[in-house]
């Protein structure tokens, strides 16, 4: 049996991961005839991995993903799957910056979260007293 990871997502809502293959497809060019070229389709299982994001009011006994450093956290995730997806997505920009990161062992994926390397990732909601500095040039008599 193949091993598992756990997967830590600092994106708030979360992930749909899937594997891809390129198909060859053939579209028709102005002028008449077609072309042929490549595109990625997605096949196999999804995974959804957790975010960080908690609803403000939830209604009933609502169960949450652990949360570590601002990271949800997705246990038992194949690990052979997600090597796979890693290798087809090394370019996404969550990747590439450590927001979607993964480790055999809970406590070194716990241990990496909580190092918060990765800082924000940009999603998160804004402080209404803390406004970034292209809102604070507005002031509040000059709305209209």
């Amino acid at each position: 049996m193949p091993g598992t990871v756990t997967v830590a997502c600092k994106l708030p809502h979360g992930l749909v991961l899937q594997e891809q293959r390129m198909t060859k497809r053939t579209e028709p060019v102005m002028g008449g005839g077609y072309r042929e070229f490549e595109q990625a389709e997605r096949f196999g299982k999804k995974i959804m991995l957790a975010g960080s994001a908690r609803p403000v009011n939830p209604e009933g006994e609502v169960e949450f993903a652990p949360m570590v450093g601002g990271y949800g956290l997705t246990p038992n995730v194949d690990k052979d799957f997600f090597e796979r997806w890693l290798a087809q997505n090394a370019e996404l920009d969550a990747v590439k910056n450590g927001f979607i990161f993964a480790a055999e062992r809970d406590d070194t994926v716990k241990g990496r979260a909580r190092e918060g390397k990765a800082g924000p990732c940009g999603l998160e909601p804004i402080n209404p007293r803390n406004l970034p500095a292209e809102f604070q040039a507005v002031k509040p008599d000059e709305r209209r």
